[in-house]
């Protein structure tokens, strides 16, 4: 059986009436199941081990899994509720109390002494679950004028018999994202956008939307699909290195491989994989090369390849405005998605509103993350058009994800953690400042001179970009004595 990822597990399979196969309980009786068939057959007795492993299983599918899936190889749309009964059967088939009871001794022994036995009891349950949970993930770019299959497609029968006898462009990516996720990747589930989310639920897509990166990041397998490569060499042309959201479908998953226009593997990956996510990034080895296709990908998007293989979400690791750059040169149909396609990326949430504008929403990804993020300072480096005084009073703030492209790459924030709160108020940003009394360098050529005798005590880190009329000024200020700086201060800018 395959490990646990920690420890190395030996099941044995429990004993139960009906084909090892059968379908599990429904979201609403999660302590009962059945053989699958349409018979009233009685519920099997269970112990409490048993209906622990049940409402474990129901609790995995509702919080890590997809709300929708496909069932292959038919590629049936199942529902969580179809979900949860297809996992419960090999779970109940392979994982035996003794396992649950074995591993978590053995955890226990290597945990402090205060942690709770029902705790470790749980987290043990639901990675062996997981190995049984296994689903694949599409990434890629949607067709334009050519039509993709959507939910609303397979809900109307005449429709969805008419596609699948056509086998027209966005029929036969589905067919083939479907027939490498179980024959390459031996999942029976599996997810594509297009056709798992009903995008006439407004509920439905704000929690798609927000979940989107976890999705990626829990799947077994993300296949990524670049239908304008045909190659190494041609994949950095390909319009999915364009688009916002698979940014997100770039970093978030552990495991992925890339496939070409006709469904070839970019790469005969040894493991059948060509990225593979490692955290903690402290177990990297610095020595250790790199896959030719990690380099290309690094190159294609700005990303270093370590940041590809170690992502967290957040802003551990590169900084806010290094993760801004990344998406500063990318696209998306509708403006406010610049801004929630980066939610799971800097491991923030808000309600999407479509019709807000691109930069409202862009303002609600910055006050996310200026209320979650222990050193948010990052967010002000940065160098361009304020956001518009219509949206906010501040012009600190930025107008867009551009304006990060001229940061500064150099500064540590690390060393300036704001001791109190930044807080964004109708009038302003509330920070605190040091105050320091500097002269205004209005040439590079006075700058040196300064410099070159001794007059300069203290540069000052950052620069202010002043916008005026048909030009943007840069302006440098000098402290010619370090005497001149005032007591810290609060500021409202």
């Amino acid at each position: 059986m395959p490990s646990s990822g920690w420890l190395t597990l030996h099941f044995k399979p429990l004993r139960r009436s009906g084909p090892p196969d059968s379908d599990g309980p429904s979201d609403d009786h999660p302590s009962s199941y059945s053989d699958g068939s349409e018979s009233d057959d009685e519920p099997l007795d269970r112990d409490p081990f048993h209906k622990a492993l049940e409402n474990a299983v129901l609790k995995y599918v509702n919080n890590r899994m997809p709300i929708r899936l496909l069932q292959l190889p038919e590629m049936k749309l199942i529902e969580r509720s179809a979900i949860v009964r297809h996992v419960l059967g090999p779970v109940v088939a392979n994982i035996a109390k003794e396992d649950v009871v074995n591993l978590t001794t053995q955890a226990m022994g290597t945990l402090a002494s205060w942690t709770p036995k029902d705790t470790v009891e749980a987290l043990i349950m639901e990675k062996l679950i997981e190995e049984h949970a296994r689903y694949a993930i599409l990434s890629h770019t949607w067709l334009g004028k050519k039509p993709e299959v959507l939910y609303s497609d397979t809900k109307d029968p005449q429709k969805w018999q008419s596609m699948r006898t056509r086998r027209g462009t966005g029929y036969r990516k589905l067919e083939g994202f479907c027939k490498v996720a179980r024959e390459q990747h031996g999942v029976s589930l599996a997810w594509m956008d297009t056709i798992c989310i009903n995008k006439d639920s407004t509920s439905e897509l704000d929690e798609s939307i927000r979940s989107m990166y976890r999705w990626y990041r829990d799947s077994y397998i993300c296949i990524a699909y670049l239908s304008e490569t045909t190659s190494l060499t041609d994949m950095p042309n390909d319009r999915w290195f364009t688009r916002g959201w698979t940014l997100q479908e770039l970093l978030a998953p552990a495991r992925m491989k890339f496939y070409c226009t006709d469904w070839r593997p970019l790469t005969r990956a040894a493991d059948g994989v060509d990225k593979r996510n490692i955290t903690p990034p402290s177990v990297l080895d610095p020595g250790e090369p790199l896959p030719e296709i990690l380099n290309t990908i690094a190159k294609s998007t700005g990303i270093g390849p370590r940041d590809l293989i170690t992502h967290e979400p957040g802003v551990t690791g590169s900084g806010i405005a290094s993760r801004m750059v990344w998406a500063a040169k990318r696209t998306t149909t509708r403006g406010e998605d610049r801004a929630y396609s980066l939610m799971g990326i800097f491991n923030v949430s808000f309600p999407i509103a479509y019709g807000e504008g691109e930069q409202r929403a862009f303002l609600r990804l910055m006050e996310a993350i200026l209320t979650s993020h222990s050193n948010p300072l990052d967010v002000l480096n940065w160098a361009g058009i304020p956001i518009s005084s219509a949206i906010h009073s501040s012009s600190v703030l930025p107008s867009g994800l551009e304006c990060y492209l001229k940061h500064s790459p150099q500064l540590d924030w690390s060393k300036f953690a704001p001791s109190k709160p930044m807080i964004l108020t109708h009038v302003g940003l509330r920070v605190g400042l040091i105050v320091i009394r500097a002269e205004f360098i209005s040439s590079e050529q006075a700058l040196q001179e300064l410099v070159a005798n001794g007059s300069v005590k203290f540069r000052c880190l950052l620069s202010m970009t002043l916008v005026s009329p048909g030009a943007v000024n840069q302006w440098h200020f000098m402290c010619t004595s370090l005497s001149s700086c005032l007591a810290p201060t609060v500021g409202l800018i």
